[in-house]
């Protein structure tokens, strides 16, 4: 009711399988409905380029895609630097949910921007561009010499124990766990379409050697 009084043209809502419950009802009205899957993309730039498609809604293309081609040209100049690096540390990603640990498949977007930031995810080579599911006891036993774990979902060390105190065992959390956390919201509303700073400061954090700044974008490490 709040959406027809509102009285939209389209109804823009996130596709995780099932069709809107409501579409029917508002497409009665001639309100349409569109699903984003953005999060089935296997590039980050491919999941930046949806970008474009918000540039048609609002008759703004050549502004989009004049934007995703300056992203586009700062992510493969990144990528190319992050080539230059001899190590390779390994990575952890992900969060516990309940009983489930829920980390990004192998072919999925963030798997390959870890792999473009020229570093090796302990789950690298499993296939879906979803998430895994996976036991604690699963994560602590593939993780005990991982260097490093990022997007725990928290910004402190006492609030993921406080939510799983048997994360205490998972590697990095000590000394090298980072998160999205210097402004969450922020991460949230624009990581999307700036896939090349979560790519900076990615090679900031793996390769600390390469840095020319102490400053990191979306992240902070977790203390």
């Amino acid at each position: 009711e709040k959406i027809i009084k509102a009285k939209p043209q389209l109804i823009l809502y996130n596709g995780f399988g099932s069709e809107f419950s409501g579409s029917k009802k508002l497409n009665a009205v001639n309100i349409k409905s569109l699903p984003i899957y953005d999060w089935r993309e296997t590039h980050p730039l491919g999941k930046a380029e949806w970008i474009k498609l918000f540039g048609v809604l609002s008759n703004k293309y050549d502004e989009a895609n004049t934007y995703f081609k300056e992203i586009e040209l700062a992510y493969f100049n990144l990528k190319e630097k992050a080539k230059s690096f001899s190590e390779k540390p390994t990575v952890l990603s992900g969060n516990i949910l309940g009983d489930i640990w829920y980390a990004p498949n192998g072919d999925s977007f963030v798997a390959q921007m870890l792999e473009d930031a020229n570093i090796d995810y302990v789950y690298q080579n499993t296939h879906g561009t979803g998430s895994l599911e996976l036991s604690l006891e699963q994560i602590i036993k593939d993780n005990i010499n991982t260097n490093f774990w990022i997007n725990p979902g928290f910004s402190s060390q006492a609030a993921i124990l406080e939510l799983n105190p048997k994360l205490k065992f998972v590697g990095p959390l000590e000394n090298s766990t980072y998160c999205y956390s210097r402004n969450m919201n922020l991460f949230w509303e624009r990581s999307a379409i700036e896939p090349h700073h979560v790519l900076s400061d990615f090679i900031q954090i793996f390769h600390p050697e390469s840095s020319t700044s102490d400053s990191l974008y979306f992240y902070k490490k977790v203390n």
